[in-house]
């Protein structure tokens, strides 16, 4: 849409799709099933309607596996590839390596400053006291939980294997263990 001219680099965090099932259940108050069917419909968009959120550019998806191809295989804009299961693990690494690829620079200190206020617990604390204005429900908090392989308490058998059916060649491309494909 914006093209080689818009942007130096692109940083294009990615998580597996299990875990985005359930997260976005969650954030949908909906069905696992119903985020499962989302998540495969190549026609599906975000905005499409002005129900919560201010008014923003409908976005089209392509399902999880057609919006990930469509960063990794565009040639308009360099882009950095992060899976969200890497930054939890070694966040200050992954950030630094996001942050030099994207041409910026930081001290170790200012990398641990950003990592320390991003952290989960420290997002639901700020969200606990001062709300968050893309929070879509009022019972339930914006940051939920953001554990890595959460989708194992979760997800059922089948539902699990309906996600790794449509989107396992992706998710194997990008390192994901496929379980049952």
């Amino acid at each position: 849409m914006f093209g080689r001219n818009a942007a130096r680099a692109a940083v294009y965090v990615v998580r597996d799709p299990r875990d985005v099932a359930v997260s976005l259940a969650y954030h949908n108050s909906a069905a696992i099933d119903d985020a499962i069917k989302f998540m495969s419909a190549a026609e599906g968009t975000l905005c499409h309607g002005r129900k919560w959120l201010a008014p923003q550019l409908r976005q089209k998806l392509a399902g999880w596996s057609g919006h990930v191809t469509s960063w990794l295989d565009q040639t308009d804009v360099p882009v950095h590839t992060v899976r969200y299961e890497d930054m939890v693990a070694a966040p200050a690494e992954h950030f630094g390596a996001a942050l030099e690829f994207a041409g910026r620079s930081a001290t170790r200190a200012e990398i641990e400053r950003a990592i320390r206020h991003a952290d989960f617990a420290e997002l639901q604390r700020q969200e606990s006291e001062k709300g968050f204005a893309e929070r879509t429900s009022r019972e339930a908090p914006f940051f939920r939980s953001g554990r890595v392989g959460s989708w194992r308490e979760s997800l059922t058998i089948a539902q699990a294997d309906a996600i790794e059916q449509c989107h396992g060649a992706v998710m194997a491309r990008l390192g994901y263990e496929v379980e049952k494909c």
